[in-house]
């Protein structure tokens, strides 16, 4: 039987992030992942996952400046102090609601930018694999978008 999970940062978003955890639990999901939950308090995200019987599977790292349109900033060049920081909030967010993995945004680059920006990706994993070493938390990685 195929398992799946449901992208609560898609599905229902006419509703509170809240209200989209029960109402995947509602359609029969056994589990759950998040664009950027980070307005609910981590302790909140859990115990609602948890009363719906909904586990908690990953957790995007923050996209960056909206307003310049960033989609992540790990491959960003001259970003690397504020990837950092932005990935040990999102550790500890990670650990504190019970999810199990984190998806590192590397980011938009221009074509022209690729080879910084992939050595930049390189560095800031490097960071991110080592902070979450004494954790159950599994990285996950994206191709570079240009």
């Amino acid at each position: 039987m195929p398992r799946s999970s449901a992208n609560l940062g898609f599905l229902w978003p006419v509703r509170p992030l809240l209200q989209r955890v029960t109402a995947a639990a509602q359609a029969g999901f056994k589990a759950c992942e998040f664009h950027w939950p980070y307005d609910i308090p981590a302790a909140e995200l859990k115990a609602r996952c948890g009363d719906q019987g909904v586990k908690i599977l990953g957790v995007n790292t923050p996209r960056g400046d909206v307003a310049k349109n960033d989609m992540g900033i790990a491959a960003l060049a001259g970003r690397e102090r504020e990837f950092e920081e932005q990935f040990d909030r999102t550790l500890d967010y990670v650990v504190a609601c019970g999810a199990s993995a984190i998806h590192v945004m590397a980011g938009k680059v221009a074509p022209e930018d690729r080879n910084v920006a992939r050595e930049v990706f390189l560095e800031n994993l490097r960071y991110a694999v080592a902070r979450a070493r004494d954790t159950s938390v599994v990285c996950l990685l994206e191709p570079l978008n240009t």
